[in-house]
């Protein structure tokens, strides 16, 4: 280039992360110009990251938008024991993903928990553990504490993703919504005559 010559250069071959053209000056063998009319990339539709989750990476495409550009994913179809949703961004046309709002659910049961209720003639007997215990593991729940020794025997419980049960009637087997977990009863009427009958 001569001295005093101007030129157009890709703003690309100076950083990759930007597009679009500027002009530079040569003056005294010094090759000078202004980078303002560089714009940073965009994320377009292609542009993804493999979002981390609990040990789970999931293809986390762009929608298409501009540098800067903010939006957010539920995190719960990356991993499904958390929920929330996951922060995203788009900084010079690749996409980030932040996991730190995901909020990983109670994957036991605890006696301290939300738990759950089944109704066992007039009675609601609450469904938690006395000890902590592990998803999908069962625990008993004594059908006479909670029934003013009306009915006896024990409520199988199994225990869900989120720690806690769907109301129910009275099964031999009855699964509870959402497969947060099933509930096997086997409960029986105490009468004077010691006689037992199933309740359902």
């Amino acid at each position: 280039m001569e001295h005093l010559g101007v030129a157009s250069f890709d703003c690309a071959a100076v950083n990759p992360d930007f597009h679009g053209t500027f002009e530079a000056t040569c003056a005294f063998g010094n090759i000078t110009g202004a980078t303002s009319t560089c714009v940073e990339n965009p994320c377009t539709s292609s542009s993804y990251v493999e979002a981390e989750l609990g040990g789970t990476t999931s293809q986390q495409h762009s929608p298409g938008v501009l540098h800067g550009a903010t939006w957010t994913v539920p995190c719960e179809p990356i991993n499904w024991d958390y929920i929330g949703d996951m922060q995203m961004s788009c900084y010079r046309g690749h996409v980030r993903a932040d996991n730190s709002s995901c909020i990983l659910v109670e994957l036991g049961c605890q006696p301290s928990g939300p738990g759950g209720n089944l109704t066992v003639g007039n009675y609601t007997v609450d469904l938690l553990p006395d000890v902590g215990v592990s998803k999908d593991e069962t625990f008993q729940v004594d059908c006479g504490s909670q029934t003013q020794r009306k009915y006896v025997g024990e409520i199988t419980v199994t225990c869900g993703r989120r720690g806690s049960y769907a109301s129910a009637a009275l099964s031999t087997q009855m699964i509870c919504v959402d497969g947060l977990g099933s509930v096997e009863t086997k409960c029986f009427g105490s009468s004077d005559a010691g006689d037992r009958a199933l309740v359902t």
